[in-house]
């Protein structure tokens, strides 16, 4: 699934994961069926996130003429590279690829923030109080997924408890 790569279009797809994530939290205690259908969709979210940051990381960009700018845009890829690498080297953990993530985006912002037109300052502005929110927002999502692993955890020992009670049950009652 292609996913828009406007600011609508990123704005929808943050509001669909974070809906999802809500949705994640709340049926823990609802059962394994409906915990299963949403780690599918977390997984597919997953996957969309992946195919949307490769398509973020082959748009071209264009070259600014002044050299303190070049040089700027060339240290901003650099350190972009860098968190493209970490960010594949701890996929599978999301506490340390959330803020990875969002300091990418802020690298990505900085970097189109370089450029003459000024086209994403008019689109996407950020005060530094909505900046320290969201870093907050991000903070309390790794934290809830942390959370989240717990609960599973702890279902998963209770599940095992059920079936040793379930195997000495039927022991002693053939006995």
């Amino acid at each position: 699934m292609a996913i828009d790569t406007s600011g609508a279009g990123l704005v929808a797809f943050l509001q669909n994961n974070t809906a999802l994530l809500s949705d994640v939290g709340s049926s823990v205690k609802s059962g394994t069926e409906t915990l299963s259908s949403l780690v599918d969709q977390l997984g597919k979210n997953r996957k969309d996130t992946d195919d949307l940051l490769q398509q973020i990381q082959t748009m071209q960009f264009d070259v600014a003429q002044a050299p303190d700018v070049k040089a700027q845009q060339k240290d901003l890829l650099g350190q972009l590279a860098v968190l493209t690498d970490q960010i594949k080297k701890f996929a599978d953990i999301p506490e340390l690829t959330t803020p990875l993530y969002a300091q990418q985006a802020l690298i990505y912002v900085t970097l189109a923030n370089t450029f003459i037109t000024g086209t994403v300052r008019k689109i996407i502005t950020f005060t530094p109080v909505e900046v320290t929110q969201l870093r907050t927002l991000l903070q309390q999502a790794a934290l809830d997924a942390r959370q989240r692993q717990q609960w599973a955890d702890v279902l998963t020992a209770t599940v095992q408890v059920v079936k040793v009670a379930l195997a000495i049950a039927g022991k002693v009652a053939a006995a």
